[in-house]
């Protein structure tokens, strides 16, 4: 209720305000993993509380397996979803199939190498037409290439989704001499690293024209001295360990690479980007992860090994970098600031934005400072006697605070286990606690045919993701993701606490119980705002019955306002309290208004008569 001296207006204004203050102060996850390793995770009973559910399964085209059917020597396949395409080579032939229209498919077949690693980049300013929106970079033995990509999500809409690719002939290659690049990839100002067989780091700089000591295009080895050009083959020293992933940080101008002794080589960019030295390189971080986490299983029944390596933004932490996923399902995660820098538990206000904003500089240290062990899947995969379940790990993704994990499940299946944190038990605890820490919710998909690759499906209009995703609003797209096997692409939404919600109201037997359960784990406020957003969108995509049960959970169980009296010996006067289905109504309004909150109403201009507003 309004003060004295305060109008109605004022006192809406400052609820919607701190509603939008309360969903800004969610804890970095920094702050939730302050401790050197955890495993807190809440499982999803309800069929409709699954953090992913399964949308569809596009088999690959019949022309394609016919293709497979040629094989003679290797096969690779992988994602680009940027221009939503899957890739697949066969030999010296690529093709790039629209799993959006699940049919077409292109064909790049005008060299006779056997490709060993494509990636998709993005283009140097000034060397390319303005069409070619991405750079394809195809490395055989022999050479490595460059081919333009132009990409239209307009066209092509006849046909289905996905828009239309074009491929340009650049005539941009440089020899490969020999040696297999197992990696690539490339940095949004337009570099190309590439990672050999040979150990070797590589960088495939090229320009628009020939200078005058530079080449259009050429293969600069990064990690070799001036001596090994003198030297004799069968006198050089052992060969570095190859790589098999890397992954670039652009905001913080950082190289990392995963080595094949399951080690990880962090190099600085330079504060502009243009440099490369190495920073640092751990080689214990299987030792390192058995310190923080004895109770860990990992390297126990196999070699410790690290399946794929991914960037955190900063949006999500200043301090943590880096999340390695192991082959038992364990997460890794990696700190580049000094122990005395880390404010853990420190608000993410003012200071994370003004550390953000700051210029990128050379890391001073990193180490791993927490161990994220995997969920507990015995009801899933079973388990001898007190025999705790090992995952098998094969690919992995993290991003935007899901995990997203392939675990073998047999020949001819694979399961992917998918984690997202449990917003509503983190908050909790944050208002029980003086520290928040992680709990996570969990689920498992079974998907046909062993998995190659999983990545985001990218949407023009989708924001940057947010660890919290009680802060949804009505139109926010779904996330989705794609998980390529050699049987096809099987298409997995993330679920919201609103669509769970909206899943849960559109079964047909809904009791109350599951109700009250769900009020019971997000709360009342949260729970009717969630009402809210379902009843302001359009009816046709929601349904009758689903609206139906919006608006029985918000008269039913949104209870009413009352006043509550001073507890027994205490001073003070009486309170009101307000109902969920007020305190619901000011979160989504929140939400709601936040993109135009801070924007004002009307702007002043000069005018031509006496300068009037």
């Amino acid at each position: 209720m309004a003060t004295a001296g305060e109008t109605p207006l004022q006192h809406a204004a400052q609820l919607v305000a701190a509603k939008q203050q309360a969903d800004s102060k969610f804890p970095e996850l920094s702050e939730l993993l302050h401790a050197s390793s955890s495993s807190d995770y809440e499982v999803a009973i309800p069929a409709e509380w699954q953090v992913v559910a399964r949308q569809r399964m596009v088999a690959l085209p019949d022309a394609l397996f016919e293709q497979y059917d040629l094989l003679e020597c290797r096969c690779f396949m992988g994602l680009f979803p940027e221009i939503q395409r899957a890739w697949i080579t066969v030999d010296h032939r690529l093709f790039l199939w629209n799993y959006e229209d699940e049919s077409d498919f292109y064909t790049f077949e005008d060299q006779e190498q056997i490709i060993v690693s494509v990636a998709l980049v993005q283009p140097r300013r000034g060397v390319f037409v303005d069409a070619i929106k991405h750079v394809l970079v195809v490395a055989t033995p022999l050479e490595v290439m460059l081919l333009g990509v132009g990409h239209d999500p307009g066209r092509g809409a006849g046909r289905g989704a996905g828009g239309e690719v074009t491929l340009y002939a650049t005539q941009i290659s440089v020899p490969a001499d020999g040696v297999a690049m197992t990696s690539i990839v490339g940095t949004g100002d337009g570099r190309v690293f590439m990672a050999g067989n040979d150990g070797g780091m590589y960088e495939f700089a090229y320009q628009a024209e020939d200078g005058w000591l530079t080449k259009k295009a050429r293969k600069v080895n990064l990690t070799s001295t001036v001596a090994s050009y003198f030297i004799p083959t069968f006198l050089a020293q052992k060969r570095d360990t190859a790589a098999v992933a890397m992954a670039a940080d652009d905001e913080r101008r950082l190289l990392y690479v995963l080595l094949q002794d399951a080690s990880i080589k962090v190099y600085w960019l330079g504060a502009d980007g243009a440099g490369f030295v190495l920073a640092h390189h751990h080689r214990t971080i299987g030792n390192s992860a058995a310190l923080l986490c004895p109770q860990s299983n990992e390297g126990s029944a196999s070699p410790f090994e690290i399946v794929s390596i991914h960037v955190i933004p900063t949006r999500e932490s200043r301090t943590l970098g880096l999340v390695a996923v192991t082959g038992g399902g364990s997460r890794l995660y990696f700190s580049t600031v000094m122990r005395t820098q880390r404010y853990y538990g420190a608000p993410a206000g003012a200071a994370a934005a003004a550390a953000a904003a700051a210029a990128p500089r050379e890391p001073d240290v990193f180490e791993l400072v927490h161990v994220r062990l995997p969920p507990e899947l015995r009801t899933v995969l079973g388990g001898a006697g007190g025999a705790r379940p090992v995952l098998n790990v094969h690919a992995a993704l993290s991003t935007g605070g899901t995990v997203l994990l392939a675990h073998t499940w047999s020949e001819d299946h694979d399961c992917i286990v998918g984690a997202a944190p449990a917003c509503a038990q983190i908050l909790g605890r944050a208002a029980r606690q003086p520290r928040a820490s992680m709990s996570e919710l969990w689920a498992a998909q079974q998907v046909e045919g062993r998995t190659w690759a999983i990545a985001e499906i990218s949407r023009a209009d989708q924001a940057p993701q947010s660890l919290s995703d009680l802060a949804t609003v009505s139109g926010a797209p779904t996330r989705a993701f794609a998980v390529l096997t050699n049987a096809g692409i099987t298409v997995l939404e993330q679920q919201r606490p609103v669509d769970m919600l909206r899943a849960m109201l559109a079964h047909p037997a809904l009791q109350d119980a599951h109700v009250k359960e769900f009020v019971a784990t997000y709360g009342l406020d949260e729970s009717c705002a969630m009402c809210y957003t379902l009843l302001c969108e359009d009816a046709a995509p929601v349904g009758m019955q689903v609206l139906a049960g919006a608006r029985r959970l918000l008269f039913e169980f949104g209870g009413v306002p009352h006043v509550e009296a001073p507890a027994l010996g205490s001073a003070g006067d009486d309170r009101v309290v307000l109902s969920g289905r007020h305190n619901g109504m000011a979160v989504y309004l929140s939400r709601v208004l936040a993109p135009v909150w801070a924007q004002p109403a009307a702007v002043a201009r000069t005018g031509q008569r006496g300068g009037e507003a």
